[in-house]
């Protein structure tokens, strides 16, 4: 699964029925999980957005020290 160039895995918790994925190529780990996989696309694309804030936002407070 890829989205904006980061890639992930993913499979299938049987003891807590869901989807677990995890981002393999970004700074921090990211891992996400949904209870299906239709809806677990957008629970990366969540993950993804939700990395790619917070570091814009830590870029913007090391450039202002």
């Amino acid at each position: 699964m890829q989205y904006k160039g980061f890639v992930a895995k993913y499979f299938y918790d049987i003891r807590s029925g869901v989807f677990v994925g995890e981002v393999t190529n970004a700074r921090q780990m990211m891992v996400f999980s949904a209870a299906t996989l239709s809806t677990l696309r957008q629970a990366m694309v969540d993950a993804v957005e939700d990395y790619l804030a917070s570091e814009k936002i830590a870029d913007l407070e090391n450039n202002l020290v």
